[in-house]
């Protein structure tokens, strides 16, 4: 027998809500929405916002691939002197 409303979190209709004992942990459907379809609805919600589904987007509404054009940038100068060792630099910095 309901006892009080509630208010759908999915399409915000008013429907009786009857609580009832049921086990610690338990979670309704009724709790949430005001039908079955709609606490469906709630759930799938729920577990995208968590990332515990991905939504896939249908095939018409897929973007293209982005094409990528690389600026071309004047050339590096070549480096004419090779890099002194640590060897070489060691021994500069003691002299």
């Amino acid at each position: 027998m309901p006892t009080a409303t509630k208010v759908c979190k999915v399409c915000g209709k008013v429907y009786p809500y009857c609580k009832t004992n049921r086990p610690v942990g338990l979670f309704r459907w009724q709790d949430v929405a005001c039908s079955e379809e709609c606490g469906a609805e709630y759930f799938k919600r729920i577990a995208l916002s968590r990332g515990e589904l991905v939504e896939e987007a249908p095939a018409e509404e897929v973007a293209p691939e982005a094409t990528i054009e690389q600026e071309v940038s004047e050339p590096v100068e070549e480096v004419t002197e090779p890099k002194a060792t640590t060897k070489q630099r060691r021994k500069k910095n003691k002299e």
